[in-house]
């Protein structure tokens, strides 16, 4: 497998070639092209990939621009989609996805966990136009909440409509603008 094209651009994808032996020769099958994106779409210029392998199953572990996509195109999201294959061991095309497979546990399962944030109503002190607080709670990797004023501190409330005993809670902290990166300010 290679990526093709140029990684800051949205014609950024994954091909492969096929060989009995891993110093080649190698064939192109008729459709090399197995991971792909598109200008404007929600999953933009797929790459570097790798793939795990876990009994029969196998995923394709690759990179894509952000979402919502920034200038330069070079924040990257890590994926990791389902791959499958036809009878003559040729790749499907892979659907690249917000979603991607879950957790891929090594040994038994793990426990079901509730979210119980995602659905519910959030608020938040700003919202930058296009990353509502909602955002926040909406169990989609592609998708953030960003406060509209970072001068001063910000707060994101979310009502689960009862009381609850929590035994984990998960907040995940991405794509922190390059100015509250300076070592003076310090997030919460």
């Amino acid at each position: 497998m290679s990526s093709l094209g140029n990684t800051s651009k949205t014609n950024y994808r994954v091909v492969y070639s096929r060989s009995s032996s891993p110093l080649g020769p190698f064939t192109k099958p008729a459709n090399s092209l197995i991971l792909n994106g598109a200008a404007g779409a929600p999953v933009e210029s797929p790459g570097h990939n790798s793939v795990l392998v876990r009994g029969r199953d196998h995923y394709i572990v690759y990179h894509r621009h952000d979402n919502p996509h920034s200038a330069d195109g070079l924040h990257r999201q890590i994926c990791v989609d389902r791959m499958t294959f036809n009878s003559d061991g040729t790749i499907n095309p892979i659907n690249p996805t917000n979603t991607g497979v879950g957790a891929l546990p090594l040994g038994s399962p793990p426990p079901v966990e509730q979210d119980l944030a995602a659905g519910r109503p959030v608020t938040a002190s700003s919202s930058l136009s296009g990353f509502p607080a909602s955002y926040a709670c909406d169990g989609n990797n592609g998708t953030r909440w960003a406060a509209a004023n970072r001068s001063l501190p910000q707060w994101i409330r979310v009502d689960l409509g009862g009381t609850y005993d929590i035994g984990r809670c998960e907040t995940t902290m991405e794509y922190v603008p390059q100015e509250d990166r300076l070592p003076d300010r310090v997030l919460h």
